[in-house]
């Protein structure tokens, strides 16, 4: 037995769903209104590294695996590269940048309506 997408039982069935939906688009809330707490006035590890300190020291994490993943970039880019493997890859680059040019062209009229 196959139930149709409007059926009264399927309807009941999603309408908590689509209240919650309805509902979460009323709140408004952003990122720019989250509220962080002060750093310094944290620790961490029974009270031995400090909030802020923590934070730079991940972000000095982050920059440090920028450099090294821009290190291999790097010396992949020397590498020599076969013919046949060089003709595929650009014709991936070229399909790739067509769908995105195209979904940005349609992303633009959804935007425009």
């Amino acid at each position: 037995m196959t139930l149709s997408l409007f059926s009264p039982r399927n309807i009941f069935r999603r309408l908590p769903f689509f209240v919650a939906f309805l509902a979460s688009s009323v709140a408004g809330a952003s990122e720019a209104d989250l509220v962080l707490p002060d750093f310094n006035s944290q620790s961490f590890f029974n009270g031995s590294v400090p909030g802020r300190t923590l934070l730079m020291g991940g972000l000095a994490v982050c920059v440090l695996g920028l450099l090294f993943g821009l290190s291999q970039y790097m010396q992949l880019q020397r590498l020599p590269v076969h013919k046949a493997m060089l003709d595929i890859s650009e014709l991936i680059y070229q399909t790739c940048k067509t769908y995105l040019i195209t979904q940005g062209k349609f992303i633009l009229i959804l935007e425009s309506f």
